[in-house]
């Protein structure tokens, strides 16, 4: 990645972390479960060919050039809004 936008992909891993550990605080989730969730939600399986069609590569370019703030903002108030992870068609 480029080092223009290194400060927000630490931002990212940050947040990510905080995520992480919200959502193993659900009894019914722990650190493997949640790391098959990611390989799966990731297409970590999947052909290239699967992959690349359409803009799945495109889905976290917003994410890259976001602003910082607004970023944390909306990991904060996810946790605050709920006591524990709810499912839906996402987090």
């Amino acid at each position: 990645m480029s080092d223009e936008f290194s400060e927000n992909q630490k931002m990212l891993e940050e947040t990510q972390d905080v995520l992480d550990e919200f959502i193993v605080s659900d009894p019914n989730w722990n650190d493997e479960n949640l790391a098959d969730f990611k390989r799966e939600q990731g297409g970590v399986d999947l052909d290239t060919e699967t992959l690349c069609h359409g803009d799945a590569l495109l889905i976290g370019k917003g994410y890259v050039v976001a602003d910082q703030e607004n970023l944390r903002a909306n990991v904060e108030d996810l946790i605050v809004r709920f006591d524990k992870p709810v499912w839906g068609t996402c987090l």
